[in-house]
């Protein structure tokens, strides 16, 4: 991150090769989200636990805060800085995105909160189909995007 914003900050020129490379990069990043989603969706509903009992009482306060304040916040913050119109609304779109792979992933490696981790992403994806593009619409009638 720091080199992408010294190279970005002192206008350096990068080499065609690397950001071709990146480019390559870059495309596979959605497709292997996808199919580790899949595999996360996967392993949750086949699971014979189900749901995970106590999973509401020790997650429901973390999704409250990842799903509703994370975004106000965010959008408050921005909007007491000064940033209006299309970057305020990206940003806080962003910001309600659901709880991310990685998440699961980490907690696979160190075998903690598996099941916890991804039933938790399973909800926060279902319960974004409705409010990300609420939150356009949102967005859209008040002129931000």
């Amino acid at each position: 991150s720091a080199l992408g914003a010294a190279v970005s900050l002192l206008h350096i020129a990068v080499p065609k090769p690397i950001l071709s490379m990146s480019a390559m990069l870059g495309s596979t990043s959605a497709p292997c989200a996808l199919f580790c989603m899949g595999m996360i969706l996967s392993k949750q509903m086949t699971s014979s636990q189900g749901f995970v009992k106590g999973w509401a009482r020790r997650q429901f306060p973390l999704h409250v805060l990842k799903l509703a304040v994370e975004p106000l916040f965010i959008f408050g913050v921005l909007y007491l800085l000064g940033v209006r119109g299309i970057a305020l609304a990206s940003a806080t779109i962003v910001a309600a995105m659901p709880t991310a792979v990685a998440a699961y992933i980490i907690a696979e490696k160190y075998q903690v909160a598996t099941e916890d981790s991804s039933l938790g992403i399973v909800v926060d994806t279902a319960l974004s189909a409705v409010r990300i593009p609420l939150l356009i619409v949102a967005f859209q009638y008040y002129g931000l995007l």
